[in-house]
């Protein structure tokens, strides 16, 4: 659903997932996407962060998605949040049910004990 919404939302060019509390990264690695609308070349913008790169503490992915992509398209990013992991100015929108920490983006799950289902194109959570 969070995909369909941004692909949904036309005026935004990139879009990221917070949902977890650890989640502080303006832009998650693994829990982003870009248009081509955005006229930006990662590749480029990539090669122009390692001449001056900045550590943020955090992973190498997240410090150039957020030091170096964040401000480039900071008014045209939707974020999906949980937790009140949003920034200011951001154009953002809750997750439509209860944050839990078995229930996240990114979180590694067996399949054999799936606590999240799609289903005829309606998400159920285990136990609620």
């Amino acid at each position: 659903w969070a995909i369909h919404r941004f692909l949904e939302t036309s005026q935004c060019v990139a879009h990221t997932i917070r949902d977890h509390k650890e989640h502080s990264a303006h832009i998650m690695g693994g829990l982003w996407g870009i248009r081509k609308s955005a006229g930006l070349n990662i590749q480029e913008q990539y090669r122009a962060y390692l001449l001056n790169p900045k550590d943020m503490g955090i992973a190498h992915d997240q410090n150039f998605l957020s030091a170096h992509l964040y401000p480039l398209v900071k008014d045209r990013l939707l974020v999906h949040y949980s937790n009140e992991k949003r920034y200011s100015g951001e154009i953002s929108e809750p997750f439509p049910f209860t944050w839990s920490d078995d229930v996240y983006c990114g979180r590694i799950e067996m399949p054999s004990q799936p606590i999240a289902r799609i289903a005829g194109g309606r998400f159920t959570i285990r136990g609620q």
